[in-house]
């Protein structure tokens, strides 16, 4: 019995070490930081496309967009469809963003022409998990 009684000891002493022996300041996830083919892209005033290229995960998704026209901001939102298209689609009057469904390692921004010479940006925050990034397309006739 007395052997049985030290056993027990020893249990509770081990699951209280590996209790107190863990970080607790580590996050939840540990996701690694996204990584993506470019974070910045430049179209000019006639208006175009560029594709954006997921590295390090299989597919993200849309978070929110910071839409900047001259001095102008506000943030919208992705448009929830269905469950296959959910956070997929970010739609304004002169820009589309999208991840497509049969690719969902790409973003493909498009831009319509600029015909008022504005300055107009977007802040695309896009998110795998727990790991976000941004990306900055920037419409302008200094392009």
């Amino acid at each position: 019995m007395n052997q049985m009684k030290h056993w027990s000891i020893f249990l509770v002493l081990a699951a209280a070490f590996s209790f107190f022996s863990c970080d607790i300041d580590d996050p939840d996830g540990l996701w690694d930081p996204i990584k993506m083919d470019k974070s910045t892209v430049l179209i000019n005033d006639k208006g175009g496309q560029d594709t954006i290229r997921l590295k390090n995960y299989s597919l993200w998704w849309l978070s929110d967009v910071k839409v900047r026209v001259n001095d102008t901001t506000e943030h919208r939102q992705p448009e929830y469809i269905n469950d296959e298209s959910a956070f997929n689609t970010i739609d304004g009057d002169w820009y589309n963003i999208q991840i497509p469904q049969d690719n969902k390692k790409l973003l493909v921004v498009k831009c319509d022409e600029n015909i008022n010479h504005d300055y107009r940006e977007l802040i695309i925050t896009v998110t795998v998990g727990d790991a976000f990034n941004s990306i900055r397309v920037i419409q302008s006739d200094t392009n």
